[in-house]
């Protein structure tokens, strides 16, 4: 015998207007009531489920019974669980399912009530989704591979290569030194010129095949990461670069620079050639000044060298990380136009990024940022 608690009439003040299913269920598993959205959603009559408690576990999906055996295990807990049903036209529909036990005054359990949500649409969206996903993954993963043996090939390549150069530069320069010992007095004064300018391109070709032997190398390097006292280590490259550069009278302050984590031989690179580059491309001017300083962006550190030298065209500030790209010509500026492709290559493999702002005449501000991986 139903409950009072339990007339049909009250439950369907509650659920016909509704646009979900919902259904009421007596202690003994007996289906109470079941609102109208049954029959629209699913195709089955509510009379169905009233006459036939069992009606609704045989249109559950085959692979989602388990499911509703273990949900229905955990009675006396309010929760919720999707599952899918096949529907009177053999369409596989999606349901949000949430129920939730209903006792009286006394506290005595007189039925459930559960609420079935139509979720198809958004499931296959869902699905959908997933699926673009999971071919994008593989097209990415598929592209990085390609990347990654294309990198490897042309890092090999540039290797043989520089090294293959080596051997006739270094004929090349053992001749220039025998003409030049040897010979060098029944040079003319215009021959002399031609020799030294010979013995400065070989030159230059050695600093080209060093750097791109470096430029390689940094690709295939395992990186060693501690922490890295940034200012220290820029403190240090500066006394080198100054060194190196007798009669510089460039003013240079430096901030007080945030430690990072990551490789310090590689990020001393980074340094040496920033700074080296800000020395170099202001040393034309009355009053040469680099300024080095840092700053905390959310997680990141941006680091900034800036110079009042030569500057750059802002137009083409994509060329000046690329390598043998160089916006100056070797009679203004000497170079062999890889050190910020280096640069680049090393932030890059710190998971940070480069970027480069300039105006003709009036100087430049290279900056990295690097990974806030202290904080």
């Amino acid at each position: 015998m139903v409950q009072k608690d339990l007339d049909p009439e009250f439950f369907r003040e509650f659920s016909d207007s509704t646009f979900d299913w919902e259904y009421f269920v007596a202690p003994d598993g007996a289906w109470i009531y079941c609102s109208p959205a049954c029959e629209r959603i699913t195709g089955y009559p509510a009379s169905r489920f009233l006459e036939d408690p069992l009606f609704f576990r045989s249109i559950v999906f085959s692979d989602d019974v388990p499911i509703i055996l273990r949900h229905e295990a955990r009675r006396g807990r309010e929760d919720s669980l999707d599952f899918r049903v096949i529907s009177a036209s053999g369409k596989l529909l999606w349901f949000n399912h949430v129920c939730r036990d209903m006792r009286d005054a006394s506290g005595m359990l007189i039925g459930r009530r559960a609420s079935n949500r139509d979720i198809t649409e958004r499931k296959e969206i869902e699905a959908r989704y997933q699926l673009l996903n999971d071919e994008l993954e593989e097209r990415v993963a598929g592209r990085t591979a390609e990347l990654r043996t294309a990198n490897d090939e042309l890092e090999a390549f540039v290797y043989s290569v520089s090294h293959d150069l080596r051997s006739p530069l270094r004929g090349i320069n053992g001749y220039l030194g025998i003409l030049e010992e040897e010979e060098s007095s029944e040079l003319s004064e215009k021959g002399l010129e031609t020799l030294g300018k010979v013995r400065e391109s070989a030159r230059r070709m050695g600093q080209l095949i060093d750097d791109l032997l470096e430029f390689a190398r940094i690709g295939r390097v395992d990186l060693e990461h501690s922490v890295v006292d940034m200012n220290g280590l820029a403190r240090s490259v500066l006394e080198e670069a100054l060194a190196g550069r007798p009669g510089c009278s460039a003013e240079v302050a430096i901030s007080s620079l945030l430690p990072v984590v990551g490789d310090s031989a590689l990020l001393r690179q980074v340094w040496s050639n920033l700074i080296s580059n800000a020395l170099k491309f202001s040393a034309g001017k009355e009053r040469p000044r680099v300024e080095i300083t840092c700053a905390k962006e959310g997680m990141e550190i941006k680091y900034r060298v800036k110079d009042n030298g030569a500057g750059f065209d802002m137009r083409y500030r994509a060329k000046l990380f690329h390598v043998f790209q160089r916006l100056h010509g070797t009679h203004e500026f000497e170079g062999t136009g890889v050190g910020l492709a280096i640069v680049q290559r090393v932030v890059e493999r710190h998971g940070g990024s480069v970027d480069a702002v300039g105006k003709v005449g009036e100087g430049a501000e290279i900056s990295f940022s690097l990974p806030d991986k202290e904080s």
